[in-house]
């Protein structure tokens, strides 16, 4: 001890007692022995020691790492598991931060909607609830803003689908973001196709049957992206002719020319 009477003592990472199968208390004691030999009363303090906790993990996030707006809405369930015995998990996502206490071997927090963070990549991090505790981190892609409205070409065309025209199915075409899911309606009938890389796409659907006289239809196209978000549909309207009635023979002029010949 010093002149104050204070004292320390340094033990290395080899001579600090270890813990194994959950934290334990490890009494710390010290006597003090005078000049003259004579030792005093022996003081002990319990410490803590904390076990060598092994890095959490992270499940999946939202199925497939990838958070759509709807997903979003709902709140997002961050999980994973963690070594029996640990703690507590410190998990932090963005500007959300929580302390999850385990059940057993797993963990689970809910990010509500309005602390999931902006669109972007954003790494969710777990670590040991405990100083210097080991931490993971698993990147999360946000995206919560729908394809823009898809492009439709004219049908046919012209937009008007003739009698001949209606008796094959009609190529309808046009573009969407890259990539993404279409679906195209056309007055009940629906076919779901993929855009290219470029953002192209083909359907192929039977003219609707109308009337004698035809009708105007609409098509309807919405584009779906990657992740699941549903943009706003494009409409066009395509004019559908009636198809040719068959031709008829009065009876009384084709006797005639019977009788004729």
């Amino acid at each position: 001890a010093n002149a104050s009477g204070q004292w320390s003592v340094n033990f290395t990472a080899e001579q600090v007692p270890t813990a194994n199968g959950g934290a334990a208390t490890v009494p710390v004691t010290a006597r003090a022995t005078d000049a003259a030999g004579n030792p005093g009363e022996l003081a002990s303090r319990g410490v803590v020691i904390e076990p060598p906790y092994t890095a959490p993990t992270i499940a999946v996030v939202a199925g497939d790492d990838l958070v759509s707006a709807a997903e979003r809405a709902g709140n997002i369930v961050l999980s994973g598991t963690v070594q029996a015995g640990a703690p507590g998990v410190a998990v932090t996502w963005g500007s959300f931060t929580a302390t999850v206490q385990p059940t057993g071997a797993t963990w689970q927090v809910t990010v509500p909607a309005a602390q999931v963070p902006a669109d972007g990549q954003v790494p969710v991090t777990a670590a040991i609830a405990v100083a210097g505790g080991p931490s993971v981190s698993r990147p999360v892609t946000i995206d919560t803003t729908p394809p823009g409205l898809p492009v439709i070409d004219a049908v046919a065309g012209d937009n008007r689908v003739s009698p001949t025209e209606g008796t094959s199915p009609i190529a309808i075409t046009g573009s969407a973001e890259a990539n993404a899911r279409v679906e195209v309606s056309w007055q009940g009938a629906s076919q779901a196709v993929n855009a290219d890389a470029a953002g192209r796409w083909t359907a192929s659907l039977a003219a609707p049957q109308v009337a004698a006289g035809g009708a105007a239809t609409v098509v309807s196209v919405v584009a779906i992206d990657g992740v699941g978000n549903r943009g706003t549909a494009a409409t066009a309207s395509v004019f559908v002719e009636a198809p040719f009635a068959a031709p008829t023979v009065n009876p009384l002029r084709a006797a005639a020319q019977a009788q004729a010949a």
